[in-house]
């Protein structure tokens, strides 16, 4: 004789053997323990069916049993609707997308930070991993919804692809060289003719012109006048570049010296044109008269420049002799061999263009053109 018995918990029958009647078992579904009825062994008739053949619904468990159940087991997540983990993984593509970028544009657009000149040139090859490892979190983070997760991936590639085309250069190869052969060797037989640096320099000032503006520096590369050197120094900041009025030539220059980086740096080197008023000052060097910028020895090969030394050369009616050409002093302090910056010798500087931000990152001239025109 079978006897019918239901668990408390979660609503499982089962079909036993008499003999259970009155004995506590523990469902097999649900892990609950149940007490079987003693009161009349009855046979179990088969399950009913309903008119259309199927059997009836079944109960929806209750009890205890299936709230530990129901805690036990997490729902899932409905479809189309992001995770938990797809939050996380949206927030670190967010973050490793804005540094990757923020290291491209923000030296495209004059900003600095210190942290991007010690990476040197690896900066862009670190923003470029940052900004691919933003775009596959993000993308990944967007799975459930696949348009949007293309959208976003791609719109961080596409910036990437901008960035590192705005990190070109505008750097002309033409008009680099080595320093006129005699100016060192004569630099060597003759140093009384050195001005020692610190040492106020003559002023070549005409009053009779009126005074040009401190700083005639502009945004942006050379509008094309002249013979450009290449530029020595970093790849931060942004372009600039200070040109004279036609007719005038670089006599000098004003400097401001300053530290970066943990290291003694320029912040600005601005030209002094013929014609201009001058002032004496630490932080002014001018040629004697007569005399005029031919060429700048730059110690800035690594991310910025930490010194120049301008050399003058003697005017003459076809430009400037190379036989007379002197060193100026150090503007700033520098720090290893320098790179010379100028023409044949008799060419005049008419102008500079570099790049910088909080400091100078590098610097190039702009020669008169050959046959002494602009």
């Amino acid at each position: 004789m079978a006897v019918l018995a239901e668990c408390d918990a979660c609503g499982k029958k089962y079909r036993l053997d008499d003999r259970f009647a009155g004995r506590t078992l523990t469902c097999k579904s649900c892990g609950e323990e149940f007490t079987v009825s003693d009161r009349g062994a009855a046979a179990v008739a088969p399950p009913r069916r309903s008119e259309g053949g199927s059997a009836p619904p079944r109960r929806a468990p209750s009890g205890k049993g299936a709230s530990k159940r129901s805690a036990g087991k997490p729902a899932r997540a409905r479809q189309g609707e992001p995770s938990a983990a797809s939050g996380k993984l949206l927030t670190a593509g967010g973050w490793l997308s804005f540094l990757g970028l923020g290291m491209l544009f923000l030296p495209v657009l004059g900003l600095q930070i210190k942290w991007q000149h010690l990476l040197g040139d690896a900066r862009p090859i670190v923003a470029a991993v940052l900004t691919v490892a933003g775009a596959g979190c993000l993308f990944t983070g967007l799975m459930h919804n696949l348009s949007a997760a293309a959208a976003s991936a791609g719109m961080v590639l596409v910036l990437l692809v901008v960035g590192f085309v705005l990190q070109t250069d505008d750097e002309p190869g033409a008009g680099g060289g080595a320093a006129p052969a005699n100016v060192a060797e004569r630099a060597r037989q003759n140093p009384r003719r050195l001005p020692q640096p610190g040492t106020p320099q003559p002023r070549n000032a005409n009053p009779a012109q009126p005074a040009a503006p401190p700083s005639r520096s502009q945004p942006g590369a050379p509008a094309g006048r002249g013979e450009q050197t290449p530029l020595v120094g970093g790849r931060g900041g942004g372009p600039f570049h200070a040109v004279g009025d036609p007719g005038q030539y670089v006599i000098g220059f004003r400097f401001e010296p300053g530290e970066w980086a943990g290291q003694k740096v320029l912040k600005t080197l601005e030209p002094i044109f013929s014609g201009e008023q001058v002032e004496d000052g630490p932080h002014t060097v001018v040629a004697k008269p007569g005399h005029a910028v031919g060429g700048l020895r730059v110690d800035g090969r690594e991310k910025f420049v930490n010194a120049v030394m301008p050399v003058f050369g003697k005017m003459t009616d076809t430009g400037l002799d190379p036989d007379t050409y002197y060193d100026g002093p150090w503007l700033g302090s520098p720090q290893r061999t320098p790179q010379f910056l100028g023409g044949d010798g008799r060419r005049r500087v008419i102008g500079i263009y570099g790049r910088k931000g909080l400091v100078l990152d590098a610097v190039g001239l702009i020669l008169e053109s050959d046959g002494g025109g602009e």
